[in-house]
């Protein structure tokens, strides 16, 4: 019984990371079939920088996203094979240009190979990062540098980030803005903000100045210790910033925390509400189908909507799925989604007013090779186009 198992769990790796985990009744009889992703400009001529592509199968038992491949692209082209129908997502970024990002249905024919050009525009507007760096990179000098390294990459204009944490005495620590710009200028930041000098801060790095900075600590419910981490509210090139990180303890505690933060973002045209929510969200679930999003916490908690409630009630936008029609979880970093029978879950939000969601026209969580080790989260990542 044991060997039959994993026999079973050996085929099933084979469907999700060749196939796409595609159903029974799609497979294709014509065979093996190549597919050549270019990348290109607008005027159709081979991107040969580098460019962070990744393609990711999409398993249709669960609508869900699980990596397929991830890799620095300097030919302009890329070239995999599939042996039936499959569902994929393809997203390219490189520093010069707008970031992409396609879901396509892919049938194999007796045709020729398929050929899909990804076009890529001249950077313009603003790109985002939202990341909780679970306790300030784990206090790692070495950490630090690998995502110096690699965040260059994706090259953000403003990274929100969670977890800034500073409760420990040594050179890692992490209490005042100009200790965390010391750490920005790295990756060419020359503004930045923390929170607080204690406990688990958010913060806020920007390649623009950042102005009208309020740090929030909210008194929500002092008679039962809960932890309440607080938030930033900020301004940056026409934007108003929101790095926030709800209650991990106390369901009340994060209602109350998005009640305010929700009030204040509706208060404006142009807000971005960025953070690890610690909730789940019922559009979410929506997308999952035949009720597997119902079982599948850690925990050992019930799933809880009325967190996410606060801030859709107000009329903001979850930039996810602006995007994508397929779910992609954000914690925990450490599962491999191609094979584990565990959905996993999105925590990790980035929510847009009503007149800024139109704007969006790029979100993806990042779930390449550095993210699934350089912290218990993905970041999410965004562009959005403001030029008119």
């Amino acid at each position: 019984m044991q060997v039959m198992k994993k026999l079973m769990t050996f085929f099933l790796m084979l469907a999700i990371l060749s196939f796409g985990c595609s159903s029974e009744n799609e497979i294709k009889n014509s065979g093996v079939q190549k597919v050549m992703i270019r990348l290109v400009d607008s005027n159709g001529q081979l991107i040969r920088e580098n460019v962070s592509l990744t393609v990711s199968s999409i398993r249709t038992d669960f609508n869900s996203v699980a990596p397929f491949i991830e890799r620095t692209e300097t030919s302009g082209s890329y070239t995999f094979s599939i042996y039936m129908t499959s569902r994929m997502v393809v997203s390219a970024v490189a520093p010069n240009y707008n970031p992409v990002r396609k879901e396509l249905l892919l049938e194999p024919s007796s045709e020729e190979n398929i050929t899909i050009d990804i076009v890529m525009h001249p950077r313009s507007g603003l790109r985002l990062m939202g990341y909780n760096v679970q306790d300030g990179w784990k206090h790692s000098e070495l950490q630090i540098e690998n995502f110096t390294n690699w965040v260059k990459k994706y090259d953000p204009d403003i990274i929100l980030f969670c977890e800034l944490n500073n409760n420990v005495q040594d050179e890692t620590a992490i209490r005042t803005d100009e200790e965390l710009l010391a750490l920005s200028k790295q990756w060419g930041h020359d503004y930045a903000t923390i929170l607080k000098d204690w406990g688990y801060p958010t913060g806020i790095t920007s390649r623009y100045e950042i102005t009208d900075i309020e740090k929030v600590q909210l008194n929500t419910q002092p008679e039962t210790g809960y932890r309440v981490h607080g938030f930033i509210q900020a301004k940056c090139e026409g934007l108003d910033l929101f790095a926030a990180h709800l209650s991990s303890q106390d369901k009340r505690t994060r209602e109350i925390e998005a009640e305010e933060i929700a009030r204040r973002a509706s208060l404006v045209s142009y807000a971005v509400v960025s953070g690890d929510m610690n909730t789940d969200s019922r559009i979410d679930e929506s997308f999952v189908p035949n009720g597997y999003f119902q079982s599948n916490h850690w925990y050992e908690r019930v799933n809880e909507y009325s967190v996410m409630d606060k801030f859709l009630d107000a009329g903001l936008k979850d930039a996810f799925w602006l995007a994508s029609t397929t779910y992609k979880a954000s914690f925990p970093a450490d599962r491999d989604y191609a094979t584990l029978d565990q959905l996993g879950l999105r925590l990790d939000y980035m929510l847009l007013t009503p007149a800024l969601a139109p704007r969006c026209d790029f979100f993806d969580i990042l779930n390449v090779s550095y993210t699934r080790t350089g912290s218990d989260h993905f970041p999410t990542f965004m562009h959005l186009e403001l030029n008119d």
